[in-house]
């Protein structure tokens, strides 16, 4: 929804770029260039030690922890 509104005009998004690779080549958007870093981004889980994991969170956190 951040890209379609900005596409709007009604503001701007923070997003990969990846996601809106064809958008910039089209010009329908345009990237604003920082001279600030952003910082790496830190995740975090918490899982209940009594409770036992779906098959999706077990591979959720082998592809993080993987990274």
């Amino acid at each position: 929804m951040l890209i379609e509104f900005t596409k709007r005009g009604l503001g701007i998004s923070c997003v990969a770029k990846e996601y809106v690779q064809k958008e910039l080549e089209d010009n329908e958007l345009f990237e604003i260039l920082i001279i600030e870093k952003i910082p790496e981004r830190i995740i975090g889980m918490a899982v209940l030690n009594d409770f036992p994991l779906s098959v999706a969170m077990q591979e959720l956190i082998k592809i993080v922890l993987d990274d």
